[in-house]
């Protein structure tokens, strides 16, 4: 393929001119970087598009073609069935013999050959015959592998059989004086690399073991008494109580840092059972048809509109899943719908995954559809159950379809969640009102945040329809819906051996079996069906009994008893089987055939022959057909197993060809799910593009709401990056994700996190180390957002006035909307009430909707909706209260259309709540103080729901309900002092005081107003610093304390409040001042302290506050 080809291909032909007028050939495309494209003229996107392409072509110099990754991978000598390095677990003996130096002085050189020959033979003779391996015959030494070639479920004690009897035998041989050879043998058992071929001709070590694990035999043989059996104690616990053994304790062993544990084998052990030799404490066993009953009693009233859910709960390999299968086959022939969901491991951070995967199914998407195709299977599927033309775009762009109809692409992201959950639920509803349903999600323990959020929501709802809800689990997903009464939780227990012989007899069908293997296979299998499933099919494809034993070996995410039969089953593959069990591993649990056949480097008919012999022998199950063909390890472990063989050099190889295939083969895929292709890519050791599709899968999580998998998207990038060079397109995209994570960041906690300082101060200084000035007014945006909110208020105002600088040198009027929205709220938590409405009331005029509609989900909040509901606040404190209620009103408006939860969130609690309890209206305070609440549970917003928890306290107090006000306003407190939200905290500590002081606590009032005069002086929030004052002049005149403290309180309120030009509290303070004062009979100043302020209003006659100081004035 020549460059004008290629260049065509990807549809870039337009620059074959520029290109080879430029000496670029095919060869060169692959080193060329972003900054020689753009110097070259390419557009953003072309250069993208190249970049994107050029990888490809990276690997494929590599010699990753589409059939070229298992000879990378394993070498040419694979295919032929030499062997191959690879990882596992493995016992190791060495053997060796006592005094041989000696030996040899005494006897002549050939009698000394012949002895060491048939020491060595009767050695050897051991170890093979109970199915170990001679490695290596090291001088007198003999190194021997246990789990190698071929392994067996009880290595670690054949290995100590092994020893015990070489020690026997060899004390049968006799020098010609009658002297018996004795031999000392150490045994351990642990990770190695084991298969690599060192050296060439004679010299030649085939099946070399790299590790610690062999190092420590040898160490232990060195330890050991003659004719004595040392093993280490990771095999000790692998044996149990089968054999006797002496704890010697931890030994200093040469080479290695930490003693050693370690036993020496007296031999047999005494215990008869192998079960209890193995297991300290037996488990309760019980069988299934109990919970087949029930299953079925719940699917009856499920059937008669009672729905109900069950949790299926249990450890790996219980049989969870069977359970399911076999309550299904159970339902009879009255039609109901059944909906199957199967979380998965790798995909917990893929929004809605399971959702997605089912309703492809069921509308029987078939690659190769275009897009208007799956649209029609779409609407068909849902035809039936009359969806409205909102609730059918919403379930067609979750499948990343575009219908005509787009009321949902219209939707903020946040809200577009919410509503695409209630089209699905709505869709459930109506199906289940045509005929009963069964929903089965599976796995749940590997659910994404999303997927759990919806299933929450169907547990709930699942009481009231004629549903029946499964949900399968392993013990350590802690489930949030156990506390309702219409949710059950079964636990399933292993099997006794009544059941479990039954499942072997089920298994093995025709193939007779003897009462005593059958019960041996039981003993063995620790009653776990999975266990007792693969362990029989073992035995079958075995043909005997020696591999029916299950003494565990240790693995990290494989249960050690299920492990080594596993193993066994893939040692027994064929070559061309077992590489396909491999690639088909590192792709994932499911895997397509056409996917499969681009990473195997296997022709057609071996491939084909291949994966059948994995049904066939039962290590997984074939879905669909024709192109939809693809096939599924049966068991999750079962994948995990044939992934812990490969080397890491093995999987970076394989990976590469699976991100190079999707590319290339299913980019539709690798659009709908980038994080797959960047996870492929980041273990093929390609940083550079994983972290283009890692941002990309965080940006579109974040787009739905899913902001949990958007961060884990976006860490994952930037752990990528941190693999890179340092250049400047490294830090361009690293500022691409640090302004990124931000948002989701505040949507998980609050600006406060540290962690959002963290994304924004380290995206302040890439942009000024590379002048990034367009980009710069954002970045200090996000940063004065955790500043202010953390409290932190002349530090705020400093990178306000940062935003104000950088703005005024650009041309963005984004730029100045954010600085003025940023420069205002500094200003107004100082106090500097007129300042801060000139910012404030700059914003309208610079804000474009058309524009400047997506800037809440970049800002958090809408900024001029969020400027309005503040400028609320500053206005009513300047004492224009009318203006203020037009200017919250203007702002609730801005945010009913914008429809963004963050931005009405901010409304709510600021223009709605906080004014209405400056205007004294408690049931607006009410009102809005719940709506914050419902809004902040909807959308998991823990810091509306502490400032709606406040105004809820607040109108309790209000109505006469302290012990509820107060709990109330603790809690809010409590919550936002927990994520570190001090915005509005002197407020919140003068609206606990009060409420302790109306209801006869005035000194916990006073206590609660030091606390708030600390906090001031710390965070310089003095918006609120004269109701301070002016409270404390009321608590401690309910103290009865001096009129003189309570008056120089007032005073100093006063003085504060005329400093910030701020009307409203300047009457408060009056007010409370002209009251002192007539009771003491100065009617005089006490009116003409009020009259002098109350004269200034020219509107708000009809809030509580006026009113109260005319009703005073006319007294007096």
């Amino acid at each position: 393929m020549d460059l004008e080809d290629w260049l065509g291909r990807h549809g870039l032909d337009r620059y074959t001119t520029i290109f080879r007028s430029n000496d670029i050939s095919l060869d060169v495309l692959p080193d060329l970087t972003d900054a020689d494209l753009k110097g070259l003229g390419l557009s953003l996107g072309d250069r993208r598009r190249m970049l994107r392409a050029t990888h490809t072509l990276r690997l494929r110099d590599e010699g990753l073609s589409e059939n070229g990754a298992a000879r990378l991978v394993y070498g040419e000598d694979f295919a032929s069935g030499a062997s191959c390095a690879e990882r596992r677990y493995l016992t190791v003996a060495f053997v060796d013999l006592v005094g041989s130096t000696a030996l040899s002085t005494r006897l002549d050189v050939e009698d000394y050959r012949e002895l060491i020959a048939d020491y060595e033979s009767r050695i050897a003779a051991v170890i093979e015959k109970v199915g170990g391996f001679v490695a290596l015959y090291y001088g007198d030494g003999v190194l021997a592998y246990f789990g190698y070639p071929q392994a067996h479920e009880d290595d670690p004690e054949r290995a100590i059989h092994a020893g015990l009897e070489s020690v026997a035998v060899v004390g049968g041989l006799k020098m010609v004086d009658g002297t018996a050879l004795r031999i000392r043998v150490g045994i351990a058992t642990g990770l190695v690399v084991v298969g690599d071929v060192l050296g060439s001709g004679p010299t030649q070590q085939r099946a070399v073991v790299l590790g610690q694990t062999p190092n420590l035999a040898a160490r232990l043989q060195a330890l050991a008494e003659p004719d004595s059996v040392v093993i280490a104690d990771a095999t000790h616990r692998l044996v149990g109580d089968l054999f006797d053994c002496i704890d010697l304790g931890a030994v200093e062993v040469k080479g290695f840092v930490e003693p050693v544990r370690a036993y020496r084998v007296l031999g047999r052990g005494s215990v008869a059972s192998r079960f209890e030799a193995l297991h300290t404490k037996p488990p309760t066993l019980v069988g299934r048809e109990e919970e087949t009953a029930l299953l079925l009693c719940r699917w009856e009233r499920a059937r008669g509109g009672e729905g109900s859910v069950v949790v299926l709960s249990g450890e790996p390999g219980i049989g969870k899943s069977r359970l399911v299968a076999g309550v299904m086959e159970g339902l009879g022939e009255k039609p109901y719908a059944c909906l199957r969901y199967f979380c998965s491991p790798g995909h917990e951070d893929s929004p809605l995954l399971p959702v997605i995967a089912q309703l492809e199914r069921m509308a029987g998407f078939v690659r190769g559809d275009p897009p208007g195709g799956r649209l029609d299977k779409l609407r068909a599927l849902l035809a039936p159950t009359s969806p409205r033309p909102e609730e059918l775009t919403l379930i067609a762009e979750l499948l990343s379809l575009r219908p005509d109809d787009r009321d949902g692409s219209r939707l903020v992201s946040d809200q577009k969640r919410a509503r695409t959950f209630e089209a699905l639920m709505r869709w459930v509803e109506r199906l289940s009102n045509r005929r009963p349903v069964l929903m089965v999600f599976e796995d749940v323990h590997w659910i994404d945040p999303s997927s759990l959020e919806l299933l929450r929501l169907t547990v709930e709802s699942a009481a009231r329809l004629p549903l029946m809800l499964l949900i399968t689990c392993r013990p350590e997903f802690k489930a949030p819906w156990t506390d309702q009464p219409h949710v059950e939780d079964v636990r399933l227990q292993r099997f006794n051996s009544r059941e479990a012989a039954e499942l072997v007899r089920q298994i093995t069908g025709s193939v007779a079996l003897s009462d005593a293997l059958v019960a041996e296979v039981v003993e063995r299998t620790d009653g776990i069906p999975l266990f007792v499933e693969e362990l029989t099919k073992a035995l079958l494809e075995t043909g005997t009994s020696d591999t029916v034993s299950a003494v565990p070996l240790a693995a990290m995410t494989v249960p050690a008893t299920l492990h080594a039969s596993l193993m066994a089953r893939l040692d027994r593959l064929d070559a061309s089987t077992r590489i396909t069990a491999q690639a088909g591993a590192v792709i994932g649990r499911e895997f397509s055939y056409e996917l499969l056949a681009a990473v195997a480097d296997l022709d057609e008919g071996s491939l084909a022959a291949a994966v059948e012999r994995l049904v066939e022998v039962g290590l997984a199950f074939r879905r669909g057909d024709g192109a939809e063909l693809s096939y599924c390890f049966k068991h999750a472990l079962v994948r995990d197993v044939a992934y812990g063989t490969l080397l890491r050099e093995q999987r970076r190889r394989l990976h590469a060809a699976v991100a190079c295939t999707f590319e290339e083969t299913f980019p539709e895929l690798a659009e709908r799910t980038p994080e797959l292709l960047a996870h492929h890519l980041t273990e093929a050791g390609e940083p550079a593009a994983a972290m283009r599709y890692w941002l990309e899968a965080g940006r579109r999580a974040a787009g739905r709401s899913a902001d949990r998998e958007a961060v884990s998207h976006l860490r994952n990038g930037l752990r990528a990056l941190a693999g890179l060079p340092a250049s400047i397109e490294r830090d361009r995209a690293e500022l691409d994700f640090q302004l990124a994570i931000g948002t989701p960041l505040i949507a998980l906690s609050a600006w406060s996190d540290p962690a959002v300082a963290a994304a924004y101060e380290r995206a302040g200084e890439i942009c000024e180390s590379l002048g990034e000035t367009g980009r710069l007014v954002r970045t200090l945006f996000g940063l004065y957002s955790n500043r202010i909110v953390r409290g932190q208020t002349r530090m705020a105002l400093r990178l306000a006035e940062r935003c104000e600088r950088a703005a005024a040198g650009g041309r963005d009027p984004v730029d100045r909307l954010l600085a003025h929205r940023a420069k205002g709220t500094a200003l107004m938590q100082l106090g500097a009430l007129g300042e801060a409405r000139l910012e404030f009331e700059a914003i309208p005029a610079l804000y474009v909707a058309e524009r400047d509609g997506g800037l809440a989900a970049q800002c958090i909040t809408d900024p001029c909706a969020s400027g309005l509901s503040l400028l609320a606040l500053v206005l009513w404190k300047l004492g224009f209260v009318d203006q203020a209620r037009r200017t919250a009103a203007e702002g609730s408006r801005r945010a009913a259309e914008l429809r963004h939860a963050n931005t009405t969130g901010h409304l709510l609690c600021h223009a709605g709540a906080e004014l209405a309890q400056f205007l004294r209206d408690e049931s607006a305070a009410r009102r809005y103080g719940e709506a914050a609440r419902t809004l902040a549970a909807e959308h998991d917003m823990p810091m509306w729901r502490g400032y709606g928890l406040i105004a809820c306290g607040w109108a309790a107090a209000e109505a006469g309900r302290f012990d509820e006000g107060v709990t109330c306003v603790r809690q809010g407190a409590a919550e936002l002092d927990a994520l570190g939200a001090v915005f509005h905290r002197p407020y919140h500590l003068c609206v606990l005081a009060e409420i302790h002081g109306r209801f006869g606590d005035p000194d916990t009032g006073l206590q609660i107003l030091n606390t708030g005069y600390e906090e001031i002086a710390r965070t310089d929030i003095h918006l609120f610093e004269a109701e301070l004052h002016r409270l404390e002049g009321e608590l401690r005149l309910r103290a009865q304390q001096p009129t003189g403290l309570v008056e120089a309180c007032f005073a100093e309120a006063l003085a504060i409040a005329r400093r910030q030009q701020a009307k409203s509290s300047e009457l408060r303070v009056a007010t409370s001042l002209a009251r002192l004062q007539r009771k003491q009979g100065r009617r005089a100043e006490a009116r003409g302290v009020l009259a002098s302020v109350f004269g200034w209003f020219t509107e708000g006659f009809d809030t509580r506050d006026l009113i109260d100081a005319r009703a005073l004035l006319d007294e007096l």
